[in-house]
């Protein structure tokens, strides 16, 4: 309670949050700690100094991204403009960037027409350039759709 007392601003910021906030002893020391109930977990709620060390010690332990690191201080802590402070600091952590989930955008596969007739449609590759093998430097690909066979052969690649 001695370090929420020399919070100036304290006051204030209490007046415009949704915390349930309740004073509870420590032990036998008979220390007290403001305690946020809202969630229905005991969280410490924590002066305005303090925040920042927090981020810096929880942020050590294995995460796997910015959200991550937020929802494990939040689940344990709490202080006013919490979510913005430590979305703030997760930007410029270089760990927390370093897990970044990062979800790619899946391109739909193409789909081929039935060909009417034999030949019709065929799927060509060149493949290289190749470490030389005996001169060969390219490989040259034939297949056929719905063909469990295709066609492989190496090319020297003198006009490519």
């Amino acid at each position: 309670m001695q370090l929420h007392k020399e919070d100036n601003n304290l006051q204030h910021e209490l007046s415009s949050t949704t915390l349930k906030l309740r004073i509870k002893e420590m032990g036998t020391s008979k220390k007290t700690l403001l305690y946020d109930t809202f969630t229905g977990r005991d969280r410490p709620f924590l002066p305005k100094h303090c925040p920042r060390n927090v981020f810096n010690e929880l942020r050590k332990l294995p995460h796997t991204g910015v959200r991550a690191t937020i929802k494990l201080i939040a689940e344990r802590f709490c202080w006013p403009s919490m979510n913005k402070d430590m979305r703030e600091w997760a930007r410029y952590c270089v760990s927390c960037q370093q897990f970044k989930v990062i979800r790619y955008n899946k391109c739909p596969s193409d789909s081929f027409q039935t060909p009417e007739a034999r030949f019709d449609h065929v799927h060509l590759d060149l493949a290289g350039a190749l470490p030389d093998s005996n001169g060969y430097s390219y490989l040259f690909n034939l297949r056929r759709p719905f063909h469990s066979m295709g066609r492989s052969s190496t090319y020297q690649g003198r006009y490519c």
